[in-house]
């Protein structure tokens, strides 16, 4: 018999050890490029993130709109970082472009809005509501500085299959004690232009033990590695792809993860 996984942890560290426990590992200590440049991309998605996340918790006030925006703006001015590259001019008008085209979509609709950006305890929806039947369903919002046009179709179709997802519509059927039968992603772009769209997936019994299954076992995987019952590894196929070049690529090929060689190289954040 397979032991239960000793504890559960969060859909958003799980991504990063998935892709590869090394990288994880490093990016969980602080670990950072002394070189590093840096990039808007993380912001934006916090301040649309939670500019959207207060609209909803006053969807049925008078301007939900302004409500989120300022709340927006506060956390885009908090974190922004002056570079030659980047403005705060201009990143606010992306950023009030693109809240106004998520609210503008209406993502609750006809729904009601019951949770918006709690813990269900590991797990944190960005929304959740019921539908006319009193039916649970949970979306995520993503936000994207720019994506390829070729390639938007085929992100949204990865999400079918997105770890965190799924984890939401576990956790969530735990939390409530009932199904939840559809979770989605609501996909923001902000340049050259704003798109919004919102894409859904029906959750089934079938197909959410299916999930539960690898689930478990990559938390055990995991949880021995923190233990120090294996050995942590990186994953080479991990090293370039659809997230680039890996920021930690020197200190696992260079310098073989030894901590003298990489502090030249690398400082703590």
């Amino acid at each position: 018999m397979i032991a239960p996984p000793p504890r559960v942890y969060s859909p958003v560290s799980m991504k990063d050890w998935d892709r590869c426990p090394v990288y994880a590992k490093l990016k969980r200590e602080g670990c950072a490029p002394r070189s590093a440049r840096w990039t808007p991309n993380m912001l934006l998605g916090a301040a649309i993130g939670d500019g959207l996340s207060e609209s909803y918790r006053h969807w049925g006030d008078s301007d939900p709109l302004a409500v989120g925006l300022v709340t927006a703006l506060e956390r885009l001015e908090t974190g922004f970082v002056e570079t030659e590259e980047w403005t705060l001019a201009g990143l606010t008008k992306l950023v009030t472009r693109g809240h106004l085209a998520a609210v503008v979509e209406d993502i609750p609709g006809t729904g009601t809005i019951i949770r918006v950006d709690e813990s269900l305890g590991v797990g944190r929806p960005d929304l959740i509501c019921r539908d006319a039947h009193g039916q649970l369903w949970i979306t995520d919002t993503k936000v994207s500085l720019t994506i390829d046009p070729r390639y938007r179709a085929s992100r949204l179709a990865e999400f079918e299959t997105d770890h965190q997802l799924w984890h939401y519509a576990w956790e969530a059927e735990q939390f409530y004690g009932e199904r939840v039968v559809m979770v989605g992603v609501h996909q923001i772009i902000l340049s050259p232009k704003t798109i919004s769209t919102r894409f859904d997936f029906p959750v089934t019994p079938e197909r959410l033990a299916f999930w539960l299954k690898g689930a478990e076992q990559a938390w055990r995987d995991r949880a021995e590695e923190e233990a120090g019952q294996r050995p942590v590894v990186p994953r080479f196929s991990s090293c370039w792809g659809k997230y680039g070049r890996c920021e930690y690529l020197e200190a696992c090929h260079q310098f073989n993860l030894d901590p003298k060689k990489m502090d030249a190289y690398y400082t703590t954040v």
